[in-house]
């Protein structure tokens, strides 16, 4: 059985004569092959185009072969209509031809349906949507396991443990966007180039905004050239010097109500570990301040970078940006200027 199955489905959906996968098409795909002796042999029916009335036919179907199964697979079910979901359970209910076995695979599927029910409780149910972090990202250790398990399905040399680290910073909370990008990286690694940290911060779209903790994380180490890099590199790759200017000012004034939270604490926390910090210093700060920064990882990140500023300084900052986008709607500056120059007086402010 797939990995992915292994703690989120019914017991033994493989032995079911019916089963339903849910989870994008690119885990799906992956998983169907646990559930049929051979792919080819599966005759899809597809409902926005078919009707599951097809679905029906193709199972009442004898097979010429008493060893032969006569597999059908419902392929993107949906919102169907609510007479031919009614047939359709009707058939099931009925249970399904000696040879014959169904696979249903959705994006996703209401609970409250009377389809998913039926699977839940009658037959097969395999859940391969993937779990989200509080912040709407992939959990890292399905990144991981995905890379590693890509990588081993192409035959190439396994990733460092730098650039897997790089791709879980970079990577969202789109599980097909995740994969495009490994495949990416796969191509673009070679025998003279392995895939390092470095390259995928070259090859693979920052699906998670990465470049504004590099980018803060550079100003708050008054680290010029590279702050510079960053925006150099975000522009050349065509992003919308607005909606980059947009970005950085909302992480700017996340990064100022950090900072006068660290105020509060004072400077002996900035030592501590993510564990030690929640269980400790954090519990300190007011209702209302924990309220707007939960007790989670990324917030640890955010008061660390917010520590390398003042208060003021990040209104300064915030300020300046702001002013930057209105000079760019009148097209006053260049993008590439004026973000240098704003960069430039942030790095040498103490």
């Amino acid at each position: 059985m797939p990995e992915e199955m292994a703690t989120r489905s019914k017991p033994k959906p493989a032995e079911a004569r019916a089963v339903l996968i849910l989870g994008p098409d690119v885990l799906v795909e992956r998983a169907i092959d646990g559930f049929v002796v051979c792919r080819d042999d599966l005759q899809v029916v597809r409902p926005d185009e078919d009707g599951l009335l097809r679905a029906i036919d193709l199972l009442a179907q004898p097979t010429m072969f008493a060893t032969a199964d006569n597999a059908v697979w419902i392929r993107g079910l949906r919102n169907e209509p609510a007479l031919q979901v009614d047939a359709l359970l009707e058939f099931l209910d009925a249970g399904i031809p000696d040879g014959a076995r169904l696979l249903a695979t959705a994006d996703r599927l209401d609970k409250r349906s009377r389809l998913y029910k039926f699977f839940e409780k009658q037959a097969g149910l395999v859940d391969l949507r993937p779990e989200l972090e509080n912040n709407g990202r992939l959990r890292r250790p399905d990144v991981v396991r995905w890379v590693r398990e890509r990588v081993e399905e192409a035959g190439v040399a396994p990733f460092g443990k730098d650039a897997v680290e790089e791709i879980c910073r970079r990577s969202g909370g789109d599980v097909a966007q995740l994969f495009q990008e490994i495949d990416k990286l796969i191509l673009c690694g070679s025998a003279q180039r392995p895939v390092d940290a470095g390259l995928v911060g070259e090859v693979m779209v920052d699906q998670a905004g990465a470049w504004v903790f590099d980018l803060t994380n550079a100003l708050g180490e008054r680290a010029l050239e590279r702050a510079l890099s960053v925006v150099s590199r975000l522009l050349a790759a065509g992003e919308a010097p607005l909606k980059l200017i947009a970005t950085l000012a909302t992480r700017v004034a996340s990064l100022t109500e950090a900072a006068r939270a660290c105020e509060l604490l004072g400077p002996s926390w900035q030592g501590l570990s993510y564990a030690a910090f929640i269980a400790g210093p954090y519990k300190r700060l007011p209702a209302g301040l924990r309220q707007r920064f939960p007790a989670n990882y990324h917030t640890y990140r955010v008061f660390k970078d917010a520590a390398g500023f003042g208060a003021l300084e990040l209104r300064r900052l915030h300020a300046g940006l702001l002013g930057l986008d209105r000079a760019l709607k009148r097209s006053a500056v260049s993008p590439e200027a004026g973000l240098s120059h704003l960069i430039a007086q942030a790095c040498v402010h103490a």
